[in-house]
């Protein structure tokens, strides 16, 4: 029984710990893309700036 406990710890801490990759690869996606909408919008704004 007591193998088994140890077992499903170690199982538990190996997902936890891909989740919280998972989790922090997300965050890095959404912070990539919101400053990539706001080079955008900034470029746009230039662009219009210089016409």
């Amino acid at each position: 029984m007591r193998r088994w406990i140890t077992d499903k710890l170690a199982v538990q801490k190996y997902w936890n710990e891909i989740e919280l990759e998972n989790i922090q690869e997300e965050n890095i996606l959404k912070a990539a893309r919101r400053t990539s909408k706001l080079d955008n919008a900034t470029g746009e704004y230039l662009l219009q700036k210089s016409l």
